[in-house]
């Protein structure tokens, strides 16, 4: 600042109730067919299964609904977080420490040590380097579960990030189970949403896969009302889409194809991102502006 100029600060600030608990797999709007592979997951003995997307999306609760699926007195469940989100009484929850002048090294040093306390399951926080992501393979081949999250636009592209890691590709396709990619999306304000009627849309909704749903398209009000503090919007709601790990896929990452050929081999067709958020519009719950804005054609 050269006194010419105004400085300015930016903080990020998360309100956590360390009192509250998880949520239940069931209770965070999974469809059916993907909840199921969530489960089988966390059944899983070995394994390696990802949640990805931006601060703040829910990549955390996720993995602890998936979590709270395994039994914790006949499997031993471990986690090393930043900061621990919620308490789970039989399970060993680990806090990086403030004093940790990296915070990936802090948490790598952790991970270290849980290997010698045997653990069943591990959840890391976050992939946040390449140490952390070859310690990550390493449990996963040697008879532990390990989940963690990963900051990636789609699940596909969370393989290209591993790989820019410097990652064992073919040792990641052997252990790697699924990649769930997730977003919040607002959802149009129920008091005052008016029906959708701008041609291009209603277009879209025209589409084979989504005609069957019968669409009830809307979009927000101009102005909002009192319910919706005058902005058109009122709460937010998941979406998502699962690559889940196939004989396909396996060879397409040993393979080093291109982000969208693995997609196409372990997404369901219309499964991904954007897919899903279509059938909340569909359903009337939020806006094609605002899909257009979060989630990429």
């Amino acid at each position: 600042n050269n006194g010419n100029e105004e400085a300015f600060a930016t903080m990020e600030m998360r309100i956590l109730d360390q009192q509250a608990d998880a949520a239940d797999l069931s209770q965070l709007g999974f469809d059916p067919v993907t909840e199921k592979k969530i489960n089988r997951y966390s059944q899983m003995k070995t394994g390696l299964f990802l949640v990805t997307g931006p601060t703040g999306s829910g990549k955390s609760t996720t993995l602890y609904g998936a979590l709270k699926l395994i039994d914790p007195v006949s499997r031993w469940v471990q986690t090393i977080e930043n900061p621990i989100e919620y308490s789970q009484g039989l399970w060993m929850q680990y806090q990086v420490p403030r004093s940790a002048s990296d915070e990936g090294e802090g948490a790598a040093l952790i991970l270290k040590g849980l290997l010698r306390n045997a653990p069943d399951v591990i959840l890391q926080g976050e992939v946040r380097d390449a140490e952390i992501g070859r310690l990550l393979l390493e449990l996963a081949n040697t008879g532990h579960l390990a989940v963690s999250t990963l900051h990636a636009n789609t699940a596909s592209d969370a393989i290209t990030r591993l790989k820019l890691f410097g990652l064992d590709m073919p040792g990641l396709a052997s252990v790697l189970l699924g990649i769930l990619a997730q977003r919040l999306i607002r959802c149009l304000c129920p008091k005052c949403k008016v029906p959708e009627d701008r041609a291009e849309v209603l277009g879209q909704m025209a589409m084979d896969w989504i005609r069957p749903m019968q669409p009830t398209p809307y979009q927000a009000s101009h102005g909002g009302c009192p319910f919706c503090n005058y902005t058109g919007y009122h709460g937010r709601h998941m979406v998502y889409e699962l690559l889940d790990v196939n004989a396909n896929v396996v060879k397409a990452i040993e393979d080093d194809r291109p982000p969208n050929t693995i997609a196409q081999a372990g997404i369901e067709p219309n499964g991904n991102l954007r897919a899903n958020a279509m059938r909340l519009v569909a359903r009337g719950l939020t806006g094609m502006d605002v899909v257009n804005q979060l989630v990429r054609a």
